[in-house]
């Protein structure tokens, strides 16, 4: 998972059995800080023109490079787009990063 470039490639089987690589735009992703899940809060962080943008209530989001690694330890989900099917002028930096 490469969380500065937004991509992720996972793996799956073809018709073959074989294990295969598909790409995948990483879109959003949601993070929960707190010792438990009825405690704590909940925080979104969405990828955009190459910078993580973290939500919080009532706040202006806090842009970022990359994500901090207390961030990163705290996804629990991860909205992806098919680096294939996605056409938006993201992808095209995002390949050409994935490809480098």
């Amino acid at each position: 998972m490469d969380l500065q470039h937004g991509l992720i490639q996972i793996p799956y089987f073809n018709a073959d059995s074989q294990v295969c690589w598909k790409n995948y735009r990483i879109a959003a992703l949601a993070f929960h800080i707190g010792q438990t899940a009825r405690s704590g809060h909940w925080r979104a962080a969405l990828f955009h023109c190459s910078r993580w943008f973290v939500y919080d209530d009532g706040k202006l989001p806090e842009q970022m490079s990359e994500l901090t690694i207390d961030i990163q330890r705290q996804v629990n989900l991860i909205w992806l787009i098919d680096a294939e099917l996605d056409r938006t002028p993201l992808a095209t930096t995002a390949a050409a990063a994935a490809t480098a």
